[in-house]
């Protein structure tokens, strides 16, 4: 078989693998926040994805089962990572606004800035931030 037809096969099934992933996530979870987290000065994915992994734990601790993180680091266009955010309602109703929000993340991301966004699923027609987050499946950061 031509590696350009098996190269061009794998790419399909992936991008279907990651439109079903978002789609059942959507229906299954609320989703709060979309968030892009920087990590300038760290060159190695093994690192970021540690520091995330290290960002969940933290929430963890101090949130309990109030929050539920799925994260993933990308390489392109600089080394960076997003992560989807699900509050609990008592957690979620701590925040009136974003900026509250961001200011409350912060405190558990110190590598770099952060942005942070309220989820709009009206704006996930396609693929949207979940789609977009698990776009590198190699990546995903679990908590």
């Amino acid at each position: 078989m031509d590696d350009g037809i098996l190269d061009e096969e794998i790419a399909q099934l992936v991008a279907d693998a990651r439109q079903t992933w978002a789609t059942i996530t959507r229906a299954w979870l609320r989703i709060d926040y979309f968030v892009r987290l920087e990590c300038p000065g760290v060159r190695s994915v093994v690192t970021a994805e540690a520091y995330v992994e290290r960002l969940i734990r933290d929430l963890k601790r101090t949130a309990s089962t109030g929050i539920w993180v799925f994260g993933a680091i990308h390489e392109q266009p600089f080394l960076h990572g997003h992560a989807v955010i699900h509050l609990s309602r008592r957690l979620a109703g701590q925040f009136t606004t974003v900026e509250q929000f961001r200011g409350w993340f912060r405190r558990y991301w110190y590598h770099g800035p952060m942005w942070a966004a309220v989820y709009d699923e009206t704006k996930q027609l396609h693929r949207g931030a979940v789609g977009y987050a698990a776009r590198d499946p190699g990546t995903v950061v679990w908590g």
